[in-house]
């Protein structure tokens, strides 16, 4: 994947929404004591690979820090050193730290390793976590959520649920492919079902416009409106893609000695744009091709062009069955949650349609080639 981008557009919606829950935990409050209102519920970005997810969570930090919020990422949650690592960033303060681990020795837990019963595991959890919202108020960002020991996921769901209860300055974003949701759903935490849900996948034509021309600006160069028109055709609205298209056209300007982009610099970066463009396609193609799924994926291609481009989803899950509407059972929802979380294909407004549009194409071209093979 590309570096994090220099200018965020086109994502105002979920900024807002984030604003609002670090806004709630960062009002004033007596020292150590809780919030006058709950916090507000769980975050969940969901959205397929490149579309901007690390790029909101950075955003998240830095907005939380603004507000003197304590900030803890978490990429992964599986190995024990992993857990114990978190729960000393969630403390931070070496100070706390000490006075902490005193505290869980007096419950006979032992330190900050996570025990073997899930109630010890969330009290635990529970004094960790007290023992930094007593000080400042916690943000707490999951990264990759869909790969996390189910067990420790639970307990740490749990435990934010108890102290969000009791009115403490806790907010939680999750972050992950459409996998995450079924990781959820086995984690048993109640109050997730009324977490606020914010999908992102391709961004509008006027966000792409921007998005492409806003970091010329911020850098002091130029790019001229034929140039960006063409670098928008380049990028299927698609939040990578627009990276890819900007630092390719940055380039060209750069080894031409301008300070202006034209179409004559658009064109040049062209080539390289393809390349990496079907560079991604390519590892994208190689996963469905080793999970065995390019039969279904091809068989969806057909369901949504016979469809207008678009199809609700119980008609998917039905052509995938070779049934009538309504008929389909786990084999195929198990098929469409893998093409969702590859991004294949992508839900909006209650209809899936082409997750990237011009990767059906490669999958065509792929398809191409496949039958001139021989065995």
């Amino acid at each position: 994947m590309a570096s994090l981008p220099l200018y965020l557009a086109g994502r105002v919606t979920e900024l807002t929404v984030i604003d609002n829950v670090l806004k709630a935990i960062a009002m004033p409050r007596a020292e150590g004591q809780p919030l006058s209102e709950a916090p507000k519920t769980p975050i969940k970005i969901i959205g397929p690979r490149g579309v901007g997810k690390t790029t909101l969570l950075v955003e998240a930090r830095e907005r939380a820090e603004k507000l003197g919020i304590y900030t803890v990422h978490v990429e992964q949650l599986k190995a024990k050193e992993t857990k114990e690592r978190m729960m000393r960033n969630i403390v931070g303060d070496e100070q706390i730290l000490k006075s902490l681990l005193k505290r869980i020795n007096k419950l006979g837990i032992g330190e900050l390793s996570v025990g073997l019963d899930t109630q010890e595991r969330e009290k635990v959890l529970e004094e960790v976590m007290l023992a930094r919202l007593r000080v400042k108020p916690l943000l707490l960002v999951l990264d990759e959520v869909m790969h996390y020991e189910i067990d420790i996921l639970s307990s740490l769901l749990q435990t934010c649920q108890k102290l969000i209860s009791f009115k403490q300055p806790l907010a939680v974003i999750m972050a992950g492919t459409p996998q995450l949701e079924q990781r959820l759903e086995k984690a048993e935490a109640s109050f997730i079902d009324r977490s606020r849900l914010l999908p992102i996948n391709t961004l509008s034509a006027i966000a792409t416009r921007e998005a492409l021309s806003k970091p010329f600006k911020l850098r002091g160069a130029k790019l001229t409106k034929p140039a960006l028109r063409h670098m928008e055709k380049l990028t299927d609205n698609y939040p990578f893609f627009i990276q890819i298209v900007g630092e390719e056209v940055w380039d060209a300007m750069l080894k031409n000695h301008k300070q202006e982009a034209g179409l004559s610099e658009a064109r040049q970066g062209a080539s390289n744009i393809k390349r990496r463009r079907e560079e991604f396609y390519a590892i994208i193609y190689a996963k469905v091709v080793g999970a065995r799924q390019v039969p279904h994926a091809r068989r969806v291609m057909e369901i949504l062009k016979m469809n207008g481009g678009k199809a609700m989803r119980e008609i998917v899950l039905s052509g995938l069955a070779g049934k009538q509407i309504g008929v389909y059972g786990k084999k195929q929802i198990d098929i469409l949650n893998y093409l969702l979380d590859m991004g294949f294909v992508w839900e909006t407004d209650g209809e899936l349609g082409p997750g990237i549009p011009s990767f059906f194409d490669y999958c065509k071209k792929q398809a191409r080639k496949a039958k001139k093979g021989r065995i």
